[in-house]
């Protein structure tokens, strides 16, 4: 399918115009750009690549399966380029921020309309029914990676400690390391002993309920 102008971001990083910074890393920094061919809004995240040095091959294998994901619930990718000791990557503009932001600031004791939280709790697990089908797991699900936009859109975000259930052509039962945030991490994940399955995202999605 060709693609239009306004589908179309240049790998150049004179096409970008950063506008504000909003998050920062241990190696990266997190902004909001404007593309200057198209005019559209994105998300810009700078990693330095001498501090970090083997993020480009990670980078690269992370970013295969989210370049062609097509979900509505999935924070769309536009793809990722190499400037200096620094590796950019493009991606969707979530303009309401994450619900960790919902939370802290507007709704500090909790979301108490369970109609909202029904909204909510849909688009999420159609986002992990998707990456599970396709035998992926997220590994840091957290109200911190699930964004929301102005049009009430709820998408799945951050992708640098996706893994895959498939090697090699081969599906293996279950992936073993020990990443994530360790609030909303499952047990086997803590013992690090016996691997484990999309099943742990369900326990960490469970957490992000109880805590909206």
């Amino acid at each position: 399918m060709e693609l239009s102008e306004d589908d179309v971001f240049p790998l150049d990083p004179k096409e970008y115009e950063i506008m504000a910074t909003i998050g920062r890393g241990t190696r990266s920094k997190i902004y909001k750009a404007r593309c200057k061919q198209n005019g559209k809004i994105i998300v810009l995240k700078v990693i330095n690549l001498e501090e970090c040095p083997q993020s480009l091959g990670k980078v690269q294998k992370q970013t295969a399966f989210w370049s062609f994901c097509q979900h509505p619930n999935i924070v769309n990718y536009f793809g990722s380029f190499v400037v200096g000791s620094d590796l950019w990557i493009l991606s969707e503009y979530m303009s309401c921020g994450s619900f960790c932001d919902i939370l802290k600031f507007g709704h500090g004791s909790g979301i108490k309309d369970e109609r909202i939280i029904a909204y909510f709790a849909k688009q999420v697990c159609s986002a992990l029914c998707y990456l599970h089908r396709h035998k992926e797991i997220h590994r840091d699900i957290r109200s911190g990676n699930i964004l929301l936009n102005c049009r009430g859109e709820i998408k799945l975000a951050d992708f640098g400690l996706a893994t895959s259930l498939i090697r090699s052509g081969r599906k293996r039962k279950a992936a073993l390391s020990l990443y994530g945030d360790t609030c909303y991490m499952a047990p086997e994940i803590l013992i690090n002993s016996e691997g484990y399955t999309p099943k742990t995202d369900i326990w960490s999605f469970g957490l992000v309920l109880i805590e909206i």
